[in-house]
C-alpha cells in the first residue's frame, strides 16, 4: 500500500494522515469482500495475499473469475468515487489481510487537499 501512495503527489504529512485513516481486515478463504449490487461506502488495498474478483455471466445466476489482485491491488475506487453500486463480487483466495478506506475519510480527506 506504502508503493502506492508514494506516487500520489501530496505531502509527507498528508499522506500519513492518509494511511492512518485505514483499518485492517482480516479474511479467510473464500469470505465475501463485498457482493454485487452492494452500495459502495469502502475502498480496499490488498496488503497480503490474493483476492478474486466475479462478474455475473448473464447466463442464469452464474458468475466467472475476472481478474485477481495481489498484494498491492486497489478494489472498490470507481464505485467509491462515483457513488455507484458494486459491478462486481470480490472474494478471497486464502487468507488475506486487506487496508479499508471507508468513503467518508477518503472524502474528508480529498476536501483538506483541495
Amino acid at each position: 500500500m506504502d508503493e502506492i501512495l508514494l506516487k500520489l503527489d501530496i505531502p509527507d504529512d498528508a499522506r500519513f494522515e492518509l494511511v492512518s485513516a485505514f483499518t485492517e481486515k482480516r479474511m479467510n478463504a473464500g469470505d465475501v469482500l463485498f457482493d454485487y449490487r452492494e452500495t459502495a461506502k469502502t475502498l480496499y488495498f490488498v496488503k497480503e495475499g490474493s483476492l478474486a474478483v466475479h462478474k455475473f455471466t448473464g447466463f442464469l445466476e452464474k458468475m466467472q473469475v475476472i481478474a485477481l489482485l495481489d498484494s498491492g491491488g486497489v478494489i472498490g475506487e470507481a464505485a467509491v468515487l462515483d457513488g455507484h453500486l458494486r459491478k462486481t463480487r470480490v472474494t478471497a483466495i486464502k487468507e488475506r489481510i486487506i487496508a479499508c478506506l471507508g468513503k467518508e475519510d477518503f472524502e474528508n480527506f480529498r476536501k483538506e487537499l483541495l
